[in-house]
């Protein structure tokens, strides 16, 4: 993400300029890549909570047409 890339340029001047530690540096990256993670997997989540509504609907309406006939 952008917010991850920042973080690690950041860290990479710091470390450069000797302004952090190594151990600061790959903590903030590391912290931000986990925020990152965790975004990406709610994400994913709500996608397919959404898809398996969707499949619940259609499988409903299927069985109406069914029991119609």
């Amino acid at each position: 993400s952008t917010a991850s890339a920042i973080i690690g340029l950041a860290g990479a001047a710091f470390l450069l300029l000797d302004h952090a530690s190594e151990g600061s540096v790959t903590a903030a990256v590391g912290l931000a890549s986990g925020v990152y993670s965790h975004q990406l997997s709610k994400e994913a989540a709500d996608r397919q909570k959404r898809a398996n509504e969707r499949l619940d609907h259609m499988l409903q309406e299927l069985q109406a047409m069914q029991s119609t006939h």
